[in-house]
């Protein structure tokens, strides 16, 4: 296989959406997380197509996933090439990819996840809990960030 090099990546659940596994979204919306379709847009277009997605699910959740994205438009709407997302069966597989990507960024909700990153130089901690950033605060490697939504990212990465 031949992988595009990418400079952003996103996981998808909790990050790009909200809905839980029963499909249903905890505001009665369809599942998007606030802003995340207009920033990944705003970041695509700025990095020239080279952005995508990885996120670790089973294959059942793979297709409801690929349906989901398909039915919100999200091709359409952020412009990220189909053959720029990636499901992974296991959560280690993300970060051996994002080095074949050749990923700068990458944002999760997962800060084990994101700690396992050590290839991509900036990591965004999305909507840590708390409880979790108060106890990790300063431990944090200077390249994971935490934020609290896609508009924060966004104002984060501008410079790019």
């Amino acid at each position: 296989m031949v992988f595009p090099q990418l400079d952003f990546a996103s996981d998808i659940g909790k990050v790009i959406s909200n809905r839980s596994t029963d499909g249903t979204a905890p505001d009665g919306g369809n599942g998007e997380v606030a802003h995340a379709f207009d920033v990944l847009a705003e970041i695509n277009a700025r990095l020239e197509g080279r952005t995508g997605v990885i996120s670790k699910c089973h294959r059942r959740m793979e297709l409801w996933t690929r349906d989901w994205l398909s039915e919100q438009r999200f091709y359409a709407r952020t412009g990220i090439d189909p053959a720029h997302v990636f499901f992974v069966p296991e959560v280690a597989d993300k970060a051996p990819l994002a080095t074949r990507l050749g990923l700068r960024s990458f944002v999760d909700d997962r800060i084990d996840i994101l700690e396992s990153m050590t290839t991509v130089s900036r990591r965004f901690w999305f909507q840590p809990k708390p409880a979790t950033l108060a106890t990790r605060r300063d431990t944090l490697p200077s390249e994971i960030t935490p934020v609290n939504g896609w508009l924060e990212i966004w104002a984060e990465l501008e410079s790019i």
